[in-house]
This record gives C-alpha cells, sequence and structure tokens, in this order.
C-alpha cells in the first residue's frame, strides 16, 4: 500500500484490531465501518473496476454439508475473504 493510503475495515468484529507498528510508518489511516455510505461504496467500486481488482471468494454448496464445511472454516479461522453459498 502505498503511503497516506486507507484500509477500509468492513467488517464486524468483537476482539480487538492489531495494527503492525510498520504500518503507521507510511501514514496509513484505518477506518471502520459495517457499512459505507452510497457515495464511498461508488467510489470503491470505481477505483476496483479502474484497476481490474477481483474479489476473492470462497463457495460452498447450498446444501447441509456446504453450509457446516463452510462454518467450520469461518469457526476454525480459515475462512479468507468472503463465503458464498451457491446453488450448482
Amino acid at each position: 500500500m502505498n503511503p497516506f493510503g486507507t484500509i477500509y475495515s468492513l467488517t464486524i468484529d468483537f476482539d480487538p484490531i492489531v495494527i503492525p507498528f510498520h504500518s503507521s510508518q507510511r501514514e496509513i489511516s484505518f477506518t471502520s465501518s459495517c457499512t459505507a455510505t452510497p457515495e464511498e461504496t461508488e467510489k470503491m467500486l470505481g477505483f476496483a473496476a479502474a484497476n481490474d481488482i477481483k474479489t476473492v471468494v470462497e463457495t460452498f454448496p447450498m446444501t447441509k454439508d456446504g453450509i457446516l464445511e463452510a462454518l467450520e472454516r469461518l469457526t476454525s479461522g480459515k475462512l479468507r475473504y468472503r463465503a458464498v453459498l451457491a446453488i450448482h
């Protein structure tokens, strides 16, 4: 990340957030919100489209086993980014 960049944490977590010290040396801002304003969302989506940024998604089948697997990965801390239940 470039100096003076901003990280938008769009999540809800009840545990403390740990920010590495070296991040603060680059004057990076951390902003937390469970939702963004429509203007912020439009700006973020525009940036992602202009820079060919893609989401990282783990897909699970919308079955009992798929749901149990997704929940196991979530509770174990192994789930990364987004999980989607999909009808195959």
